[in-house]
């Protein structure tokens, strides 16, 4: 097993603990691959850092990075603007319509639907999507499996 120091901790680390990143060759031509110099761990806290900064010198960032979300084709697919999809994250204050943990931009926020008629039903985390998608959206099951956890969880 290949063993990478990462410069921000100084932690001798496996190399499945780096990400890898692809690099062009000067003139295009190629395509190289190498290992970022700090581990997942630091860079996740270094994107965390830059993101928080970022947030607090415009406050409107946010806003704008909502907007090229919803600016997505999911979103152009059941006929509500970007604005509509802003709106909505607004009046859910930026929060899980289902579970109310406050929403993240990216993959991680998801626009739930009706399957059968298409219309919108509100922005929702991963977690709840994924559970609502296993659950086949059924009632029946949702409250069955809440039984079940009441009783051995």
């Amino acid at each position: 097993m290949d063993i990478k120091r990462c410069n921000a901790c100084e932690l001798d680390l496996p190399l499945t603990e780096f990400y890898k990143r692809k690099i062009k060759s000067k003139d295009k031509t190629k395509i190289y691959e190498c290992w970022l110099h700090i581990c997942k761990k630091c860079e996740k806290k270094r994107a965390t850092n830059a993101r928080e900064r970022r947030y607090a010198l415009d406050p409107d960032v946010k806003r704008r990075e909502d907007r090229v979300a919803a600016d997505k084709k999911q979103v152009r697919r059941y006929g509500i603007t970007p604005e509509d999809y802003v709106l909505m994250l607004e009046k859910q204050n930026r929060r899980c319509k289902s579970c109310g943990e406050e929403l993240r931009s990216g993959r991680e926020v998801h626009l739930d639907h009706s399957h059968d008629t298409g219309r919108v039903r509100g922005i929702l985390c991963n977690r709840c999507n994924l559970a609502l998608g296993l659950l086949a959206e059924s009632y029946d099951r949702a409250t069955k499996l809440a039984a079940y956890i009441k009783e051995y969880c």
